[in-house]
């Protein structure tokens, strides 16, 4: 049972607007296990419903007010409340504060390179991110 274990480090978040998408923890620190990522979204901004076939995700929200839209479903989260979305569930969000940060922890890990990619270059045409969201398992 060692073998899967993770310590975390020691995650701080901005009070504030940081950047949009950070990386905090990746599968090359738990062997492939779990990945951390925050994203930021200001007022109204959403993720039109998807499903990962791949991995299953645990959402917390740090700052901020979220609805999470699920088939016959809707759920609010506040700060310190988290969810846990499992592989193949539908699900989409909106942003409804000024300022909202989530952290979500992906297991198996992996999927941080969808946004490492995604984060370094920030100007991608919808078709090369559509294409990319294709190869990582979500279906939109």
């Amino acid at each position: 049972m060692e073998k899967r274990k993770i310590t975390l480090p020691n995650i701080e978040h901005a009070s504030q607007h940081p950047e949009s998408l950070r990386v905090v923890l990746t599968g090359k620190d738990t062997k492939g296990h779990l990945s951390i990522i925050e994203q930021t979204y200001s007022k109204g901004e959403e993720v039109l419903p998807h499903n990962h076939t791949r991995e299953s995700h645990l959402v917390e929200v740090l700052l901020g007010v979220f609805r999470f839209d699920f088939p016959g479903a809707e759920v609010v989260l506040t700060p310190r409340e988290l969810i846990n979305i499992h592989d193949g569930l539908w699900h989409g969000f909106r942003a409804l504060d000024d300022i909202n940060i989530l952290r979500v922890y992906i297991y198996p890990a992996g999927l941080e390179a969808l946004f490492t990619a995604m984060g370094e270059n920030p100007e991608m045409h919808k078709d090369e991110v559509n294409r990319l969201v294709t190869e990582f398992g979500i279906e939109r």
